[in-house]
């Protein structure tokens, strides 16, 4: 509805600003619950929507998720 939609938007803003000042963003949507609005903001706001966006439909999944980020996130401070 409306407010989804408000709330998206607002996200979004936030987002934009916090990657102007060089925030790195991961963003992740879980469980069968996340609807195709969510995920598709929670994709806009990641930094790049290919390699920080992640969605984990389960548990296992989720772990899986985190784990890949803790390994990007430490080949980034490896090579700066």
């Amino acid at each position: 509805g409306q407010g989804a939609a408000l709330i998206n938007k607002r996200t979004l803003s936030m987002c934009e600003e916090q990657k102007k000042d060089g925030v790195q963003i991961y963003a992740i949507t879980f469980g069968g619950g996340a609807g195709s609005g969510a995920k598709s903001t929670f994709k806009n706001c990641a930094t790049n929507p290919d390699t920080h966006y992640f969605h984990a439909p389960d548990a296992a999944q989720l772990k899986n998720v985190f784990k890949a980020i803790g390994r990007s996130l430490a080949q980034l401070s490896i090579s700066s």
